[in-house]
């Protein structure tokens, strides 16, 4: 990392009149987030990453804070989650039309009974061969802390 070319583009950007500051601004931000087809679902993303901006606002709503995101999601920095929080201000509806798309169970629900022609009856996971063989493992007792360690390790920058 060049700490020196940083320091001087902070500098040369900090010294920007305020108009062409706010234009620099707008377009560091419209870069940050970006909707490329056939990646994520052609949702809004984090710029060159497969997080979701509608994901990462549905957590922020379920009240898991700044800190842990970033400790979630590595690659993520503050500036992205500004970038998020920017995208989401100026593009509400379509965020909030995900989020609650992705959410209704109602629709799961429905949409699930009409290609089964069933009702949905609860799984237990541990009938399953598969998931059974790892239920002695410590490290698969708790999934959230395996979960984290897999994203650190794919995801290290």
């Amino acid at each position: 990392m060049n700490t020196k070319l940083a320091e001087s583009l902070a500098e040369a950007v900090v010294a920007l009149p305020t108009e062409e500051y706010a234009l620099f601004q707008q377009a560091i931000t419209d870069r940050m987030i970006r909707k490329t087809p056939g990646v994520a679902g052609g949702y809004a993303c984090v710029r060159n990453t497969r997080i979701a901006v509608w994901t990462l606002v549905s957590l922020l709503r379920q009240e898991m804070h700044e800190d842990e995101l970033l400790n979630d999601f590595p690659g993520l920095t503050p500036f992205d989650l500004f970038a998020v929080q920017a995208y989401y201000r100026t593009n509400k509806s379509e965020i909030d039309e995900l989020i609650a798309s992705h959410y209704r169970e109602e629709d799961w629900d429905n949409s699930e009974q009409q290609l089964l022609g069933t009702t949905r009856q609860p799984l237990n996971l541990t009938d399953f061969a598969f998931v059974g063989m790892w239920q002695d493992r410590p490290e698969m007792q708790d999934s959230t802390d395996w979960v984290r360690q897999q994203r650190q390790q794919q995801w290290r920058v």
